[in-house]
């Protein structure tokens, strides 16, 4: 871990370097911490979706609102904080990235259901 590699070409990335995590060592679900560029790419490599955000000060109505959507998700979804990104919200998926200001839950869902599942790999 912690080797350099060639920058990503979004905040949050996409695709690109990651870390080669092994199936049952990925966390789906809310995390209280930053996941790592790489971890989150080695997830999305999995046809995992990462829900993110960036808040400049807290924001727990924000927080709540992701974790309802994501907690329907079993597996294959992530939600992390993700400071200091130009957006609030922030959906990546394997060679995707949609970035918004406000809470859709519409939005949410559909980014979701188009995406997961369609890595490289699978997470099942």
């Amino acid at each position: 871990m912690g080797q350099d590699h060639l920058l990503y070409n979004t905040t949050p990335p996409t695709s690109g370097w990651r870390y080669d995590i092994p199936l049952e060592d990925i966390s789906w679900g809310v995390q209280e911490e930053p996941l790592e560029d790489e971890v989150q790419v080695s997830y999305l490599e999995r046809g995992g979706i990462m829900v993110q955000y960036s808040c400049p000060e807290v924001c727990p109505d924000l927080v709540q609102q992701l974790e309802q959507v994501v907690i329907s998700y079993p597996e294959g979804v992530a939600l992390a904080p993700y400071p200091n990104m130009d957006s609030t919200i922030a959906l990546t998926a394997w060679g995707w990235i949609d970035t918004f200001e406000e809470f859709d839950k519409v939005r949410v869902e559909k980014f979701i259901q188009e995406h997961i599942g369609r890595g490289p790999e699978s997470f099942k």
